[in-house]
């Protein structure tokens, strides 16, 4: 892929609300027959929304006929440690995992998937084995390459040193390193700490644009606590952010029912 005359339609963080995306991508031209069109997720597909196990199925179907890039989330990760863990946490419910997971076991077993999950681990493991959940996220990249892009969930992997610094050999990092760059707010790396790849922009997700958007317009002198006022304050807020090294498409869906979709052509 790559190559000049394709168009691709990303998206990301979509947390299981399927409806919504389907509308954005019929509005932004997406056609599934086009084989110069190639969608690009870059995670977080699943948690908070009611639409999981249908979202599952969308991405099953899209990659089956390769029609699809998929990056992985740090909620994919969330998703894949809670099922090889058999064990709820604190943090499964606060950020939907435990609601994937529920709805998943009530497809699979009806009214008493919740106590297979528990109970009956061997057979919800296998099932989830099964229709292909489990190897759907372990095959998600890290992040995808283009002529002038670069795609990844929250930000390339960087310099932990003394403060976040670029680092050179980022493409070399280990899963775990890669796996910690999914919590990274990539605008926070551009904004404050100007790291940037040379002659490509940085497309992410997985922190709500308004965050950078807000900034743009009210400048960088504000405190914390204004800062996060403003950012709910305007749903207009949530429209895509782009700045010199980096584009950030997180609408925070389950909270505005927006889903931004970018489409590029590289």
């Amino acid at each position: 892929m790559g190559g000049s005359n394709m168009k691709y339609f990303i998206f990301s963080d979509v947390h299981g609300f399927l409806g919504l995306l389907m509308d954005e991508l019929s509005k932004a031209g997406f056609d599934e027959n086009n084989i110069n069109h190639m969608l690009i997720s870059l995670g977080d597909n699943f948690d908070r929304g009611e639409e999981n196990y249908e979202m599952f199925l969308f991405l099953k179907k899209m990659k089956k006929k390769h029609k699809i890039i998929l990056i992985k989330g740090n909620h994919e990760d969330l998703l894949m440690d809670a099922i090889k863990r058999q064990n709820i946490t604190y943090v499964d419910v606060a950020n939907g995992t435990y609601g994937t997971i529920e709805e998943f076991s009530q497809v699979f077993f009806g009214e008493n998937g919740r106590e297979m999950f528990f109970d009956g681990f061997p057979e919800f493991y296998n099932k989830f084995t099964e229709v292909g959940l489990l190897d759907l996220i372990s095959d998600m990249a890290d992040y995808y390459e283009t002529n002038h892009y670069i795609f990844t969930h929250g930000f390339i992997p960087v310099d932990y040193g003394a403060g976040y610094s670029y680092k050179d050999n980022w493409r070399e990092s280990s899963k775990d390193e890669f796996k910690r760059s999914r919590w990274i707010n990539g605008m926070d790396m551009s904004m404050n700490h100007h790291i940037k790849e040379k002659d490509k922009k940085i497309v992410v997700g997985h922190f709500h644009t308004s965050y950078g958007n807000v900034r743009n317009k009210y400048g960088l002198s504000l405190s914390l606590a204004e800062y996060q006022k403003l950012e709910f304050s305007d749903l207009g807020m949530f429209s895509i952010y782009e700045d010199d090294n980096v584009i950030a498409i997180d609408a925070c869906t389950a909270f505005t029912k927006k889903i931004n979709v970018l489409v590029i052509e590289d």
